[in-house]
């Protein structure tokens, strides 16, 4: 099973607790959680360990729950022993369960490690990320599920292996690329909630004369995608909440990311 953004996760199961009372998804509602796939022997994971940690030591304080999950490659990581003891030596002070038949892994879709989910407090993955990379990112989407609204400027990428962010959605028929997603479906709608001041998107233009729509509560206006460029859809004189309709009305266009200010 691959989870899908904006869904709701499946519940633990067949975890082996370290260091804590077993912990379950529902009784975490209303609190962003962190989990974050491991394994003691995996360079790579001890590494990525460490940007953990620190998000723990950043953000338990106000808010955000983290898990680790060991998912164990070899017989001898299956010993409870040999993970408490990793547990003990690396300084995980947030709960860590063991998942000796990957069970919770593989209800998550999990095929490799280190993988970070973030989760919001409704229950629902809102960002992803494997290796050591993504931890910035990861660690923006953190601070926003808190309301730690960042002054400085947020990029949204919509290309295939982005996670698609909180507060974006696409409904209707779009095609996901590398570069981002497409569609000439009139009935096709990308939806966002944000807080900015200013909102630019880079769209590029896959039929001549395409137009886009867009609608927010204030106003609807329409622009004319004539060249692949950045194009603003939305300015303020002060930073607010805003929800905001991308329609494409006529032709075809590639939305590759969106820049909040």
């Amino acid at each position: 099973m691959v989870l899908g953004y904006f869904r709701h996760v499946p519940e633990f199961k067949g975890l082996r607790w370290i260091n804590s009372e077993p912990l379950a998804i529902k009784e975490l509602k209303r609190k962003p959680v962190l989990i974050d796939f491991w394994n003691y022997s995996c360079l790579s994971c001890i590494t990525a360990l460490k940007e953990t940690k620190r998000l723990y030591r950043s953000y338990h304080p106000k808010g955000l729950q983290v898990i680790g999950i060991h998912v164990p490659e070899f017989q001898f990581e299956k010993e409870k022993e040999n993970v408490k003891r990793a547990v003990e030596k690396y300084g995980i002070q947030y709960p860590v369960a063991m998942d000796n038949r990957h069970t919770t892994c593989r209800r998550y879709g999990n095929l490799f490690w280190p993988h970070q989910i973030l989760i919001d407090p409704e229950g629902r993955m809102v960002y992803e990320t494997t290796g050591e990379k993504g931890i910035r990112q990861m660690k923006a989407e953190i601070r926003h599920l808190l309301g730690m609204h960042e002054k400085t400027k947020q990029f949204v990428y919509f290309g295939k292996g982005k996670a698609q962010p909180k507060g974006f959605r696409w409904d209707g028929k779009w095609e996901q690329t590398k570069e981002g997603i497409s569609t000439e479906d009139k009935n096709a709608r990308l939806r966002s909630e944000a807080t900015a001041k200013r909102i630019h998107a880079v769209i590029e233009t896959l039929k001549k004369g395409s137009r886009v729509r867009i609608k927010t509560p204030e106003k609807v206006r329409r622009i004319n995608i004539e060249h692949s460029d950045r194009y603003q859809l939305f300015q303020s004189d002060t930073t607010k909440k805003i929800r905001m309709e991308l329609a494409v009305i006529k032709g075809k266009v590639r939305i590759c990311s969106f820049s909040l200010e």
